[in-house]
């Protein structure tokens, strides 16, 4: 995810959020990234841009943003495009080791965001391994209420 988990609400790296770029500088040097926003394709471009002046640098077939015919609609296409977007992922490189994002749609299973994960609100901060996501270790972050 981008917005409230690599940067601000002012698409800053400031406030807590430069320990999420030293985060994801370390790992960058270890596994293969991808980042997966709401944000609307169209705006692919653009994107790249402020990760990049962030110092988040980003091959662009490993930014992977929602149908911009999906975007400011109802947010189970959210839920549904991050969910397959996992899958790929993890089908290409033969598993994903984390997840991180401020919903539980950045790091859960969809089917448990309305089920038994349902508890978890947007502003805590919780960290779990769901047996269904084969290892995969889910960081959410504490999001805006």
């Amino acid at each position: 995810d981008i917005d409230d988990t690599l940067i601000d609400g002012n698409e800053s790296v400031n406030h807590g959020f430069q320990y999420m770029k030293e985060l994801y500088d370390e790992a960058a040097m270890r596994f293969p990234l991808h980042v997966v926003t709401a944000r609307p394709r169209e705006d692919h471009g653009v994107v790249m841009r402020l990760l990049r002046d962030r110092g988040c640098c980003l091959p662009p077939d490993r930014l992977h943003m929602l149908p911009t015919d999906l975007y400011g609609k109802d947010l189970s296409h959210v839920e549904r495009f991050k969910w397959n977007t996992y899958v790929n992922i993890g089908k290409a490189h033969g598993g994903v080791v984390a997840r991180f994002g401020d919903k539980m749609w950045d790091v859960a299973h969809v089917e448990t965001i309305h089920g038994a994960l349902q508890h978890v609100h947007d502003a805590d901060c919780y960290v779990f391994r769901d047996p269904a996501m084969k290892g995969t270790v889910s960081y959410k972050l504490p999001g805006m209420r």
